[in-house]
């Protein structure tokens, strides 16, 4: 992974311990981008890349770190027999929503409009659910951190999304402009069905299955958007 700037890469080598291979000539999967203050706002924008494109940003150290974190050890499959979809999940006063991925990434309109309002992203690539029990599992990390290699919580503390399950309360999908609002089980099926990550295929039909037992569980809405505020203005409004 390549840092920004040598405090970060700090941070990664103490965080990460043992896990730091260094000297590496490799690309880099992950990149730490930490933003610079300025007299306008002291607390700057910094972003986690997977590649090119931004994961998540945020003005809160601990929540880069911390979401850097989750993001590597969901590289380090276990075999869970968890349901995991190319979604993007908020925790809500009613409990976890899922929105469609894209939603991740678009950190300042976030800011703007869901944060403000306490409504949290899970920092990961993926989201990983029990079928059985309709909950988000956010696993702890797989291998041994250095907690204390993060710098303190400061003035700008943003809500974050702990380990342990969370209860899903509903479901937001992209669909075709002519399929908003509330969709069919079978139409509500073939969406869900794109965002299945697929499983090993001695799992295949209990991964359609588990995709078409949540479906019906959690009757998802159809959204359509254009801009980014469009996105967040419709997660906000399902949050509530």
């Amino acid at each position: 992974m390549r840092c920004s700037t040598e405090e970060a890469r700090d941070i990664v080598e103490r965080l990460l311990a043992d896990r730091v291979v260094r000297d590496v000539e490799a690309p880099a999967y992950y990149s730490v981008q930490l933003g610079t203050g300025s007299r306008r706002r002291a607390a700057p924008m910094h972003f986690l890349y997977d590649g090119p494109s931004p994961a998540f940003g945020t003005r809160d150290l601990r929540r880069l770190f911390s979401g850097l974190v989750m993001h590597l050890a969901a590289h380090v499959r276990r075999d869970d027999h968890l349901l995991r979809l190319s979604v993007g999940a908020v925790a809500t006063p009613r409990g976890m929503l899922l929105v469609p991925h894209q939603a991740t990434g678009m950190a300042k309109q976030a800011e703007r409009i869901l944060l403000k309002r306490g409504v949290a992203f899970m920092d990961v690539p993926d989201v990983s659910i029990d079928p059985t029990t309709r909950e988000v599992v956010l696993d702890e990390p797989p291998f041994p951190l250095d907690w204390s290699a993060i710098p303190p919580a400061t003035a700008v503390a943003e809500p974050n999304v702990e380990p342990g399950r969370h209860p899903l309360a509903g479901w937001l999908m992209t669909v075709d402009e002519d399929a908003v609002g509330a969709l069919s089980p079978a139409l509500g099926t073939l969406y869900a069905t794109r965002l299945i990550i697929p499983p090993k295929a001695a799992d295949a039909q209990w991964a359609l299955d588990s995709a078409v037992a949540l479906v019906r569980a959690l009757e998802p809405i159809g959204i359509f958007w254009g801009t980014p505020e469009e996105l967040m203005e419709r997660i906000a409004a399902g949050a509530i």
